[in-house]
């Protein structure tokens, strides 16, 4: 493994861990009834492990190092949530259908308008997390009110929690257990993918 690509699998490694802190962080904080500071741990928990698994595409030389994802996964919180969203279904996807090719098929065809609309509404949902992150962490002016973390209920915490975990050990699978031949397909795919953008 060449020395970048080294620097790759340790920043992945790394994420994991700070990924699994996090979660830990959370929960003492929960227990604590400090609700809206976990809230914002636990979604900065997501946003590492997802950072661990396109680092860890990137050391297995399925992402390219020049790619601009990874360049903007150390950067900038909506991209990690961008990714996040649009790994996570298709994972699950996958899984389900224990084939991309025939879950593909089995879609149907979209027009470019319902893409359009499929893509405003993903920023959408971007856009909420970024905010949620924000009334999790910061005293924050909405309108005529203040905002602040301390007024988050436990439901919010415990309810990301769980989500936190499970995209944690998501991506620990796939990093510990991928298949080699999957890795070459991917990387395959991936390729094609990259030239035809």
């Amino acid at each position: 493994m060449s020395n970048k690509l080294s620097l790759y699998a340790q920043a992945s490694k790394l994420s994991l861990e700070n990924s699994e802190q996090y979660i830990k962080d959370a929960k003492l904080l929960i227990k604590n009834s400090s609700f809206g500071h976990a809230s914002a741990l636990l979604r900065l928990a997501v946003e590492e492990s997802t950072k661990a698994l396109v680092c860890w595409f990137t050391s297995e030389k399925i992402l390219p190092r020049e790619n601009k994802l990874v360049r903007d996964m150390f950067k900038d919180h909506r991209v990690k949530n961008k990714f996040f969203l649009s790994f996570l279904p298709g994972w699950i996807a996958g899984r389900t259908f224990r084939s991309w090719r025939r879950f593909m098929e089995s879609m149907p065809k979209l027009s470019d308008e319902q893409i359009s609309e499929g893509t405003r509404e993903v920023q959408k949902i971007i856009a909420s997390t970024d905010e949620m992150r924000h009334r999790a962490m910061y005293v924050n002016l909405k309108g005529t009110q203040v905002e602040t973390p301390l007024e988050i209920g436990e439901e919010e915490p415990k309810d990301i929690l769980w989500g936190a975990e499970f995209f944690l050990k998501v991506v620990r699978d796939i990093i510990e257990k991928f298949p080699e031949k999957r890795k070459a397909e991917l990387r395959g795919v991936i390729s094609k993918i990259l030239k035809e953008d």
